[in-house]
C-alpha cells in the first residue's frame, strides 16, 4: 500500500481494454503509471465482449459507420482516430500476445445482408441489435464478475 507520498507521471483509472491499452503505452513511453481498477478483477466493461475486439480493414468505411452510428455525440477528429485506431489492432494485439506467447486469432464477420435490416451497436455489452428493436438491458458491468450480457 501506498504511503500517499508517491508521484506518478501518468494515472490511468479503470482496468479495461482502453486502460489497459493507455497503461502500457504510457509504461512502454518511459512514464511511472498508477493503474486504478474499483473491482476485484480487471475487465471493466470491456468483459462484456468476451475478449472480442472491434476491428476495421478500412479506417473510411468504419468512420462512415461510427458516424452514421453516433448520433452526433463524438466530435469527427475523434470518430477519424477511432476508425484508424480500428485498422491497426490486430496487429497491435499481435505485437502484445507475443510478449507472453499468447495466440490471437482474428475472425471476420461478414456484414449483414441487405435483408436483414439496419443494425445497431449495442455499447453496453459490445453485441447488436436491430435499429426497429428495443436494444437490451445494460451490461452488468459494476457486478465485476459477470463475464456473459445479459439475455436478449
Amino acid at each position: 500500500m501506498s504511503s500517499g507520498s508517491e508521484a506518478f507521471d501518468v494515472i490511468v483509472v479503470g482496468f479495461g481494454y482502453a486502460g489497459a491499452i493507455a497503461a502500457i503505452e504510457a509504461h512502454d513511453a518511459g512514464a511511472s503509471v498508477l493503474l486504478l481498477e474499483k473491482q476485484p478483477d480487471p475487465g471493466g466493461i470491456s468483459i462484456c465482449s468476451a475478449g472480442g475486439l472491434r476491428i476495421a480493414k478500412s479506417a473510411e468505411d468504419a468512420y462512415a459507420y461510427l458516424a452514421a452510428t453516433n448520433a452526433g455525440t463524438a466530435p469527427e477528429p475523434v470518430l477519424r482516430r477511432l476508425a484508424e485506431g480500428m485498422t491497426g489492432l490486430p496487429d497491435y494485439v499481435r505485437r502484445l500476445a507475443a510478449t507472453v506467447r499468447a495466440v490471437v486469432s482474428v475472425r471476420h464477420v461478414d456484414e449483414p445482408s441487405s435483408q436483414s435490416g439496419p443494425i445497431a451497436p449495442e455499447p453496453q455489452c459490445g453485441g447488436w441489435h436491430k435499429v426497429d428493436e428495443p436494444a437490451p438491458p445494460a451490461c452488468p458491468s459494476d457486478s465485476g464478475n459477470s463475464q456473459q450480457p445479459p439475455p436478449k
